[in-house]
């Protein structure tokens, strides 16, 4: 029974010295980190989808870059064509203006053929480009770091980081039992 008591009375030291691994832990700690980790999140995450609609465009304007350089050599040999006057290309141009009927062809009413040479010359040139329609979907906290919640976001971050700096450790006076 002696141990016991002995036990009990360390257990009741320890209950009054608050000797528990929660009451040593400094709390203001957690506050520096999600303040550091919210304020890093508000200037990181729009910083990380601005580089990727960044990305995306640099891909859109290499497609374009390369449908122009698909389109220069056909108008070039177009333009070579007019300027050589070769007689097929001379005689397709004068037949669209005058909308005659070339020698051996068949008449058929299509509204949607061409009416100019230049419209004869971009189909000749057009290329079939795909487009992404996906949309991105975007996870809660990278909808709140858009728009105005993006400074909310800051300033929760800043203050919480505040609250670490200031906020103290609880220190408990240490208490001895006298038997």
């Amino acid at each position: 029974m002696e141990l016991y008591d002995k036990w009990d009375r360390l257990v009741h030291i320890a209950d009054i010295n608050c000797v528990n691994i929660v009451s040593k832990f400094d709390f203001s700690w957690v506050y520096l980190f999600c303040g550091l980790a919210l304020s890093v999140a508000a200037i990181v995450i729009p910083a990380h989808q601005e580089l990727g609609n960044l990305h995306a465009k640099r891909g859109e304007l290499a497609e374009d870059y390369a449908d122009v350089q698909h389109r220069v050599p056909i108008y070039d040999a177009f333009l070579r064509d007019v300027n050589t006057n070769n007689p097929e290309v001379r005689q397709r141009i004068v037949d669209l203006q005058f909308n005659r009927v070339g020698s051996d062809e068949i008449v058929v009413v299509d509204t949607a053929a061409v009416r100019t040479p230049l419209e004869w010359l971009s189909d000749k040139a057009r290329r079939r480009r795909i487009v992404p329609l996906e949309k991105e979907q975007a996870s809660v906290l990278s909808s709140i770091t858009n728009g105005r919640g993006r400074l909310v976001l800051l300033g929760v971050g800043v203050f919480a980081m505040f609250i670490g700096f200031v906020k103290k450790p609880i220190m408990h006076a240490p208490t001895i039992l006298s038997s």
